[in-house]
C-alpha cells in the first residue's frame, strides 16, 4: 500500500492517473478506514469521459492528524514520494512553469505565484528521489517506460540539472513583479498593446527572462485577436 504524505500529493497522483479510454479521472468520494489501527483513505474515482469508476487506497498514517493538507505542505519529510516518481515530478515542474509562462495574461499575480510555488516544490520532490546522490537510481522511476527514459537520458534528471531547473523557476518568480508591471500598461487596444510590447522588448532585450516573456505575451495577444476575428 503506497504511503501518502498529504492530501495534495493524493490529488496530484489522481490527476496523473488517466483512464484506459484516455479520459481524465476525478475524485467523487472518499472514506477513512482503519486496518490494524493504520488509517487509510479510500478514494472513489470516476472518469469524466466514459463514467467508469474505481477505488484507490492510500496509507495516510504520516499526516492523518495534520488536518486539511489539500493546499500543502506537499511532503514535509525528507523521504521521496511513494506515489509520484522522479520523472513525474520533473514533468509536473515543467508543466507548471510553462502554464504560467504561456498563460500569464489570464492569471492574477497570486495565482501565478501559487503555481510557480508548485513548480518549485515539484523539483524539490524530484531531487528527493536522488537519495543524496548525483544521478537517479533505478528505483527513482516506478514504471518500466520511465525507467527506460532515465537510462536513455542519464543527465536529464541528475542533481546538477535539477538544481539549475529550480534556480530558473525561482529567477522567473523573482521577475513576476516586472512582468505584471508590463501587463498593467496594456490598454486593451490590440495595435497599441503590440507597440507597447515592442518597446518593452527593445528595453529588455538583454534580459534572459523578461525578453522572451514579453514575446510570449505578444503571441498570446495575437492569438486572442485572431480568435476574435474568426468569431466575426
Amino acid at each position: 500500500m503506497a504511503r501518502a504524505h498529504s492530501d495534495l500529493e493524493i490529488q496530484l497522483d489522481i490527476s496523473l492517473a488517466g483512464c484506459h479510454c484516455g479520459g481524465q479521472i476525478e475524485q467523487v468520494g472518499r472514506a477513512l478506514v482503519y486496518h490494524h489501527n493504520v488509517p487509510y483513505a479510500v478514494v472513489r474515482l470516476q472518469c469524466r469521459e466514459c463514467g467508469v469508476t474505481a477505488e484507490r487506497e492510500y496509507d495516510i498514517s504520516s499526516y492523518v492528524d495534520m488536518g486539511d493538507t489539500t493546499q500543502g505542505p506537499l511532503n514535509p519529510t525528507d523521504e521521496p514520494s511513494e506515489l509520484l516518481d522522479i520523472v513525474q515530478y520533473g514533468h509536473l515542474a515543467r508543466f507548471y512553469l510553462e502554464f504560467v509562462q504561456n498563460g500569464i495574461t489570464d492569471l492574477q499575480r497570486d495565482q501565478a505565484e501559487g503555481v510557480l510555488g508548485l513548480a518549485t516544490v515539484s523539483v524539490e520532490e524530484a531531487i528527493k528521489h536522488l537519495r543524496g546522490g548525483m544521478f537517479p537510481p533505478p528505483e527513482a522511476a516506478f514504471t518500466p517506460d520511465r525507467q527506460m527514459l532515465l537510462q536513455a537520458n542519464p543527465d536529464a534528471f541528475n542533481r546538477e540539472n535539477l538544481d539549475l531547473f529550480k534556480e530558473g523557476i525561482l529567477q522567473f518568480a523573482n521577475k513576476l513583479p516586472a512582468v505584471y508591471d508590463i501587463l498593467e500598461q496594456l490598454t486593451g487596444d490590440h495595435q497599441k498593446d503590440l507597440q507597447i510590447l515592442d518597446a518593452m522588448a527593445a528595453r529588455h532585450k538583454d534580459d534572459p527572462i523578461l525578453h522572451p516573456q514579453i514575446g510570449r505575451i505578444a503571441k498570446s495577444l495575437v492569438i486572442d485577436e485572431d480568435l476574435k476575428q474568426e468569431k466575426h
